[in-house]
């Protein structure tokens, strides 16, 4: 278990510095230099690689089941995504176009790195605990998360002479953080490759496509997958929005700046590894539906709360509320899949699982740019947020309960 593991631990600070906290403000604040505009680019890169990780999710996940390929595209999709992410250090002030494109490339690559990841949970040993276990995968995400932050904080943005002596009037302290989450990600995701290699056959064959699972037939021959599917495009598509916009939203309408985003980030994470260990067992002990269906209330209760927030205190509030159930919603909808799916197709129902949870997710951070351009006003974004949720809310109910 510590070897898949590892692999949430290696890949978390890309979703932490990257898209959602810190490279994300930089991009609206500092490389398109205007909070309006900024954040409705910003939507565009996200809503962009959504379209692609649609389209691509099951196609890969189907030619993994079939030339049984997982390691080869797991490292392959990792390097990607770390060279992209890299490759963001040389882009300053007024680069967004090449800047949003090694951003669109690396999303790209990352979330395509996790059919195969969130597919190898399927061989944990203890079949009674797949929720707990996805639960701890999560956990470690968050730890990850939390650790990376903390770095960046201390020996990055915080002091006058920074590591490596890099020059802050030309913002190389934040750029090197596309560096460190690079490097981080090759480094720990080693254990996973060394575990998976005398594990997984790598070697391809020329079975091809014969064995397709076509959408068709995934309705037809499991509803219940499928019903869960479509609660998941929404509620999903919501929490996809707030992480890609939690920190412009603070910078832009709660005048944070990049350190008190960078404390933001550290707080969201430390509630969300508690959330994630507080509820680890509650999926094994009530059932998937009630377990995600209690997450939803409550990160629709805090978003309610950040868009009437007043204060920076109660910006703060919210946060928690977001952080605890964030981290649980996402690691049983993960278990749930491995639940209700068939073993020998696993990595396209979970290629599936990106496509549909992909399929709309431009639709959020579309929405919220579109709206905060047409009102001026980054809290009314959010209203598309709050109606995304209860969507997914409603259809969630309609499931029928699997344990």
């Amino acid at each position: 278990m510590l070897a898949w593991l590892s692999f949430d631990f290696a890949n978390s600070p890309f979703t932490t510095i990257i898209i959602t906290f810190i490279y994300s403000t930089f991009f609206v604040e500092v490389i398109v230099g205007e909070t309006i505009y900024g954040t409705q680019v910003w939507s565009w890169i996200i809503s962009g690689s959504a379209i692609f990780i649609a389209i691509m999710a099951p196609i890969m996940g189907r030619r993994i089941d079939a030339k049984q390929s997982q390691l080869t595209w797991l490292v392959t999709n990792t390097l990607l995504c770390s060279f992209t992410c890299m490759a963001l250090f040389q882009f300053s002030d007024g680069d967004y176009i090449w800047a949003g494109l090694f951003v669109f490339f690396s999303n790209i690559f990352f979330e395509l790195s996790l059919v195969v990841y969130n597919a190898l949970i399927g061989q944990s040993p203890d079949k009674e605990k797949i929720g707990r276990v996805s639960a701890y995968g999560w956990a470690a995400g968050y730890a990850s998360g939390l650790l990376a932050l903390i770095i960046a904080l201390l020996f990055f943005v915080l002091p006058d002479t920074t590591l490596f002596n890099l020059d802050k009037s030309s913002n190389e302290h934040i750029l090197a953080l596309t560096l460190l989450v690079g490097i981080w990600y090759i480094i720990f995701t080693i254990p996973t490759v060394i575990h998976f290699k005398s594990n997984l056959n790598c070697q391809v064959s020329s079975s091809g496509f014969r064995e397709a699972l076509p959408l068709k037939k995934l309705i037809s021959d499991y509803p219940d997958l499928w019903r869960f599917f479509l609660a998941r495009l929404f509620y999903n598509d919501a929490l996809i929005t707030i992480f890609a916009f939690g920190g412009i939203y603070a910078m832009g309408t709660f005048d944070f700046s990049f350190t008190q985003v960078l404390y933001f980030g550290i707080y969201l994470n430390v509630f969300a590894l508690i959330g994630s260990l507080m509820l680890s067992r509650l999926d094994d002990a009530i059932g998937s539906k009630k377990s995600i269906i209690i997450t939803i209330v409550g990160l629709s209760l805090a978003l309610v709360i950040a868009m009437l927030a007043q204060s920076q205190l109660t910006l703060w509030l919210a946060g928690a509320i977001i952080g605890f159930f964030a981290g649980p919603n996402q690691c049983m909808s993960r278990a749930y899949v491995v639940k209700l799916a068939d073993k020998n197709m696993i990595n396209e129902v979970f290629g599936w699982f990106a496509f549909i949870g992909k399929s709309t997710s431009f639709v959020g951070p579309f929405l919220i740019g579109w709206v905060t351009a047409l009102f001026s006003s980054q809290r009314i974004g959010l209203i598309s947020v709050l109606i995304l949720f209860l969507i997914g809310f409603y259809l969630m109910t309609t499931v029928r309960e699997r344990t």
